[in-house]
């Protein structure tokens, strides 16, 4: 039964190393979604300075 199951893994393992991108392919993801995590931090900037009042901002240098 246990070999049944390995044997199970092993088929799936070997559908999906054929389903991979062709060889030298390299992605461009890394490059999304640094952009991505960029605008959230400027959304998140954006929202927290629409937060302070004047006080807060006469305090900053």
């Amino acid at each position: 039964m246990e070999n049944e199951f390995l044997d199970k893994v092993e088929d799936n393992a070997t559908v999906q190393k054929g389903d991979s991108v062709i060889e030298g392919y390299t992605s461009e993801l890394w490059d999304f979604t640094r952009i991505i995590v960029t605008q959230n931090e400027l959304q998140e900037l954006k929202n927290i300075w629409a937060h302070w009042n004047d006080e807060t901002i006469a305090v900053l240098p």
